[in-house]
């Protein structure tokens, strides 16, 4: 059964990633199911309605169709749920990176968190500009996740 779960989620990721790719808001909503919730630094989306509404905006405002680069990074399924790490640039936004995490169930999302940079300005019209300071906060900010990932791989040596 577990396998069965992971390769539906599989099959949903990827549809889902696509009609992202594309722009595609029909082919989004197909994938959630009616009573899904999303997560965002914003807050909490509940529902189809409020879902479309937020896709609708990242392709007006964001991630215009047909002028966005997207670069999926990572992705991990265990079961039922799913991680990616992603990128985007279009002439009106770049996101060095955001992550998402999804919880399938027969085959639709039934919730979602989306999070960094993307995630955190899904409401607002940001130019390259804005994006600009927004990759040097990002930049310093995983500089510093990093020096405490070191910090932490350097400590669990020495207490084991």
């Amino acid at each position: 059964m577990a396998l069965h779960n992971r390769e539906q989620t599989e099959k949903t990721l990827l549809r889902h990633w696509q009609a992202f790719g594309d722009g595609d808001v029909e082919a989004i909503m197909a994938d959630y199911a009616e009573d899904a919730v999303l997560i965002t630094p914003d807050g909490v989306l509940k529902g189809s309605a409020q879902i479309r509404s937020l896709f609708a905006q990242i392709f007006a405002n964001m991630f215009p169709p047909d002028e966005t680069e997207l670069n999926l990074t990572k992705q991990v399924v265990e079961g039922k749920i799913a991680y990616i790490l992603w990128s985007g640039s279009s002439p009106n936004y770049n996101a060095p990176f955001a992550t998402d995490t999804f919880v399938m169930r027969d085959g639709k999302i039934v919730a979602q968190n989306i999070c960094g940079p993307a995630g955190s300005e899904i409401n607002k019209l940001s130019t390259k500009a804005d994006t600009a300071e927004l990759k040097v906060q990002t930049e310093e900010t995983l500089s510093l996740c990093e020096d405490i990932l070191c910090q932490a791989r350097t400590s669990y040596s020495l207490i084991t």
